[in-house]
């Protein structure tokens, strides 16, 4: 996937296309041209921008080698190899990351029919493999927050689909069994909010694709919608609240939650369709956009699905919206601050003979699926409609 870097207005891309290699390019009010970085298409690679706006990028070329460079005014600072597998090895999912302003890679390297996550510092003088497995992990994704590493992948296992994850800070590690489902997980999305896991994942159930909301800190689970084809799901934070992007029947739809994930609106038609890129996102700006992923249009102005068409916060330079809309959603900012959150308002009083499930229960949503008539009554049918009383099967969580 391709990664968006935002600072001071402006998106610096990095992206491999398979007859150009890797290249960079600065979109913003002056949009620079692009520059490769590797002149041949690699395997896989990772990036990333530290605050002195200095590129680092892990590139793996071939099944084996792991190479590491830096780039800054135009120039290749430093390129070092950092693995050199014998041919015994293949080495998968390179990432790179900064922590404390210091440099760290994981990648999985798979030997003997083993598969081994390893998580060391660039020049390796810090090296831990995580785990050892003859099962394949899928979809691995590593990410920082406040300096916290964060790991998440898929594992299938004899028994059971499995959606893993680990947390680092500094000398401390722990792991955390999120999902475990006996229908395929086939994609996820993660968002840390509030010091709480914020998952989006959809399965296969009867031959139709589910798409879940999981609190990986409350273990609550939301069935959001089923259908016939879903791909793609991103869950991210803007302006406070939760927002989940998804291509549902090949459009890409919207979802909002406005209490923290315990209900969410239904599948709504973006109003952003076309060409997107799903890109790993990293911000340097204090906006309320918080995401790891987005869905993006990459053109010579980056255009992030949802945020560029409710913008009141500048974070794309090109976007000009309505000041009676800024003020608006300000206001709405102000109103929410000063009322009581679901979580926090007392419970409603129960019949004594209706004893209170001490499990994690799977929420309904509001709605089905279907497409928008009219924007204006689409919105507001979307928070207002009955709650469906149940959904074709729940995963085992």
């Amino acid at each position: 996937m391709p990664f968006i870097f935002h600072k001071d207005h402006t998106f610096t891309v990095v992206d491999n296309l398979p007859r150009h290699g890797v290249l960079y390019q600065i979109c913003g009010n002056n949009t620079s041209r692009p520059i490769q970085l590797q002149p041949s298409p690699c395997k896989d690679f990772s990036a990333t921008l530290d605050s002195s706006n200095r590129l680092h990028l892990l590139v793996m070329p071939n099944n084996t080698h792991l190479n590491y460079l830096c780039y800054e005014n135009n120039h290749c600072l430093k390129k070092s190899q950092v693995v050199n597998a014998s041919e015994n090895y293949t080495l998968l999912s390179p990432s790179i990351f900064l922590v404390n302003n210091k440099l760290y890679i994981t990648y999985i390297s798979f030997e003997n029919s083993a598969y081994s996550l390893v998580y060391q510092n660039i020049d390796g003088s810090i090296f831990t493999t995580l785990f050892t497995t003859p099962y394949e992990p899928m979809t691995l994704k590593s990410f920082v927050q406040d300096n916290t590493v964060y790991i998440f992948y898929i594992q299938h296992t004899d028994e059971s689909y499995l959606l893993k994850g680990f947390e680092i800070r500094g000398d401390q590690i722990k792991e955390t069994n999120y999902v475990s489902s006996y229908t395929p997980l086939h994609d996820y999305s993660i968002c840390i909010f509030d010091d709480e896991v914020h998952i989006t994942y959809y399965t296969e159930i009867h031959a139709k694709f589910q798409l879940i909301y999981y609190n990986g800190s409350k273990g609550m689970a939301t069935s959001l919608c089923t259908a016939s084809s879903l791909s793609g799901p991103i869950i991210f934070t803007y302006l406070g609240h939760l927002w989940i992007n998804a291509y549902i029947n090949k459009d890409l739809h919207t979802f909002l939650s406005i209490d923290n994930g315990l209900r969410f609106s239904n599948p709504t038609l973006s109003s952003m369709q076309g060409n997107f890129s799903r890109c790993y996102f990293q911000t340097f700006s204090e906006t309320s956009f918080n995401a790891i992923e987005c869905y993006a249009q990459l053109n010579n102005a980056v255009k992030i699905s949802t945020v560029y068409v409710t913008d009141f916060e500048h974070i794309h330079p090109d976007t000009h919206i309505p000041i009676e809309l800024e003020l608006y959603l300000e206001g709405v900012k102000l109103s929410a601050a000063s009322m009581p959150s679901l979580e926090e308002m007392p419970p409603a009083p129960t019949p004594s003979s209706s004893p209170i499930s001490t499990q994690p229960q799977m929420q309904p949503n509001f709605n089905r699926l279907k497409k928008r008539p009219d924007p204006i009554a689409s919105a507001k049918n979307a928070f207002m409609e009955e709650e469906l009383t149940g959904f074709d099967l729940a995963p085992r969580i």
